[in-house]
């Protein structure tokens, strides 16, 4: 760390309590002391420090009182954090604080390890725990000296109400503090004091007295360069760059410090610079002119005990500088206030510390939360809200729920929306005992008032709680509206809300079943149907736990559901949505003994035709353009179990059989056919074994390309009328062509 040092501090940069500090406030505060005495003296004794222990004691206080000017470190979102890292590798880790000149007495423990004039380094090493004290080389780029070392002073714990961020940046602020001294040897240091004073300093003769003015140097470019005695008045010259601060508005602050006995200034109250609590003297100097200013302090000056007169500090703040938006500048709140600049609520109150300011209370102190609603008493004083009611406006809700979901405590027509949960939500219930839940725990009032009617007639009055046992007056089933307001003793109430159950104490019904039990079918199929209803509507029927096809009106159907040979037995169960349910079996018996009948099959195709005259004769064939995919209908016996479509040449050639889709009779399917002449077979077979095939002859012209492009076979159209578009070769163009009967002549194909 004693290697580090060096890099991370480097020279001793003037971030003085007493001067301008803070690298993000550069230029936004000046500081001046002046000091109306007869003489200038310094008070030794109180800047003596004999002891190492004496001098950590004086850095820890010092610290104490300056942690506010660091601004708190970024830290890594890790639960542990490496602080030996960020000492050593974060160049802005530590800032630098000159705390000026202190001494020694001769033959003392300080003055057996170090010469007069040194100076010191004194800082905190978070990591190792340890407080050091190293004296800075007189030759650049020398090592800096280890002259003593102490175990650091354990964290304190944070306080009840502190927030533990604000907690953290605070102590950590303090252990980022570098304090820079210079020890003299006292006895050396008077006989220089001696020699100065024998020495002209900017004395104004004023009636025979003496005003003396002792000016500090700062850091920035903006100083108080001049005061003197004006008529009973202090006039004060601010000076500052030629351009840059002309215009900009300042606020001026002070504050008096005592004498001593003589009349002296008082060093054991002597400027504290920032630990004091400053005077606004002037809330808005517009700075003019193009290098310096004059304002005029009319205040007169206070007076001790004795009577003689204190010595008057002042200092300057841009009012401009506000990074926290909290509506205090950051000099306001450093010199009159003591807060944060860079927390807009100090004290962790929820209340800004400008508002606080604003209304009377304290942005040092959280006062707690007086009557648990969330909002801090102090919060409450600036959003105009009770601070000993928890519902100040009377709605029923919270004022901190209100105020954290953007809705104003103080208006009872701004709130969140009221609720209730029936039965835990399900709704659907089967008895007339329910259950009222108020889920948002913000939500408050001393009864609850519940009815079945807007003019709450017959109402019941519950004391409030989250849950409320309720019964229904009847057992009418159906929907069932829950009216209910809230109410306060002082008969305060809300508007009405309200729930709704729906109560289902019948079962469903299940009549008119097809087939009947004890059926006997010859197929391996059947149609189920029946009558489902209940006295709300909505039912669900399944047949051996599959659902039916369908249902209308109440009747369900299934078609074709599939059978084995010999018993089988169907299940049906309708179910309503409280799941009151009614079942039924049946049996179905498959039997083909004795069936000899076949099923029947056949193509609804169309036949060529030639018109002689006024004869129309029909060929018992089909001839199509070239295209080998055919897709066809027709329509097959009920007791047909299995339908197949396939396609033979005239050399015996058959192409693979396809099964043809069925909906009730009707059939569906597409067959390949050969070039030239085709046989286009259907099959039908029952449960039996029964067999039966028809055939139609079909011709493939490979001379003609005449097919339908869109729509697409099978395709699902929505409309009275569609379009229809196709392919056909040049030797068409002129025919006419007929789509289910609509005919239309064929233009020049392109």
């Amino acid at each position: 760390m004693v290697q580090k040092i060096r890099h991370l501090v480097g020279r001793v940069d003037v971030r003085a309590l007493y001067l301008v500090f803070l690298m993000a406030f550069i230029g936004s505060l000046a500081f001046a002391a002046v000091q109306l005495t007869k003489e200038q003296a310094e008070d030794f004794n109180a800047r003596t420090l004999n002891t190492w222990a004496q001098l950590t004691k004086e850095f820890a206080d010092f610290r104490e009182s300056s942690y506010a000017l660091v601004i708190p470190a970024v830290l890594p979102d890790e639960a542990s954090i490496d602080w030996a890292a960020l000492q050593n590798d974060d160049p802005e880790w530590y800032w630098d604080f000159d705390g000026g000149t202190y001494y020694f007495d001769p033959g003392s423990e300080i003055s057996k390890q170090i010469p007069h004039d040194t100076e010191l380094v004194v800082f905190e090493d978070i990591a190792q725990e340890e407080l050091l004290v190293l004296s800075v080389p007189q030759t650049a780029g020398s090592p800096y000296k280890e002259e003593m070392v102490f175990r650091a002073l354990p964290w304190p714990q944070p306080s009840k109400f502190e927030r533990y961020q604000r907690y953290l940046d605070r102590e950590l602020c303090k252990r980022r503090i570098v304090w820079h001294v210079t020890m003299k040897s006292r006895r050396v240091a008077e006989r220089e004091v001696s020699l100065a004073a024998s020495q002209p300093v900017m004395a104004l003769d004023e009636g025979g007295g003496s005003m003396q003015m002792m000016s500090m140097e700062s850091v920035t470019e903006l100083k108080i360069t001049h005061i003197k005695n004006i008529s009973n008045s202090l006039q004060l010259e601010i000076s500052y760059p030629i351009s840059g601060y002309s215009g900009s508005v300042w606020s001026v602050y002070s504050y008096d410090a005592p004498a001593d006995a003589d009349g002296e200034p008082d060093f054991s109250k002597r400027f504290q610079g920032l630990d004091n609590v400053w005077t606004l003297a002037k809330s808005n100097l517009v700075l003019s002119g193009v290098s310096n200013t004059l304002w005029l302090d009319a205040r007169p000056m206070a007076v001790d005990t004795n009577g003689e007169p204190c010595n008057r500090f002042y200092g300057l703040g841009a009012n401009s500088i506000n990074p926290d938006n909290d509506g205090l500048s950051s000099a306001r709140e450093l010199f009159v206030h003591k807060t944060n600049p860079a927390l807009a609520d100090t004290d962790s109150d929820g209340a800004s510390d400008g508002a606080e300011v604003r209304f009377g209370t304290n942005p040092l102190n959280n006062p707690g939360d007086a009557d648990a609603d969330g909002l801090s008493d102090d919060l409450e004083i600036t959003l105009g809200t009770n601070p000993n009611s928890r519902d100040s406006d009377n709605d029923f809700y919270f004022d901190g729920y209100e105020y954290s979901k953007g809705k104003s405590p103080t208006n009872s027509a701004s709130h969140p929306p009221y609720s209730v949960l029936v039965n835990g939500g399900t709704v659907i219930t089967t008895n007339r005992a329910l259950t009222l839940a108020f889920t948002n725990e913000f939500l408050w009032a001393d009864q609850v008032v519940v009815a079945h009617n807007e003019e709450f007639v017959d109402s019941v009055t519950y004391p409030f709680a989250r849950l409320i046992d309720h019964t229904l007056p009847d057992g009418s089933n159906g929907i069932r509206d829950i009216y209910m307001y809230l109410r306060y003793t002082n008969n305060i109430r809300n508007a009405l809300f309200m729930g709704r159950a729906l109560l289902d104490t019948e079962m469903p019904s299940l009549l008119s079943i097809s087939p009947s039990d004890g059926c006997v079918t010859n197929r391996l199929h059947v149609d189920i149907t029946g009558l489902a209803t209940d006295n709300l509507g909505v039912v669900r029927v399944l047949v051996n736990s599959n659902w039916v096809d369908g249902i209308s009106s109440g009747r369900f159907y299934m078609v074709r559901h599939l059978l084995q040979p010999g018993t089988n037995t169907l299940s049906i169960e309708v179910s309503d949505q409280v799941g009151h349910t009614v079942s039924t079996q049946l049996t179905v018996t498959v039997e083909t003994a004795g069936d000899t009948n076949a099923p029947q099959a056949a193509l609804d195709l169309p036949r060529d035709y030639e018109i002689t005259g006024e004869q129309t004769n029909f060929f018992d064939r089909t001839t199509y353009a070239d295209s080998k995919d055919l897709y066809v209908r027709g329509h097959a016996d009920a007791d047909a179990e299995w339908v197949w479509l396939y396609a033979e040449n005239g050399e015996g050639a058959t192409n693979s059989k396809t099964t043809m889709g069925r909906l009730g009779t009707q059939l569906l399917g597409r067959v390949e056919l050969f070039p030239g002449s085709n046989w286009v077979c259907v099959a039908a077979q029952d449960a039996a074994g029964n067999l039966s095939t028809s055939r139609y002859a079909v011709i493939r012209d490979t001379n003609y390309i005449f097919k339908i492009t869109y729509p697409a076979p099978y395709a699902e159209m929505n409309g009275t009328n569609i379009v229809v578009k196709g392919e056909i070769s040049a030797n068409l163009a002129g025919a006419v062509i007929a789509v289910n009967g609509v005919g239309i002549q064929i233009g020049t194909p392109t």
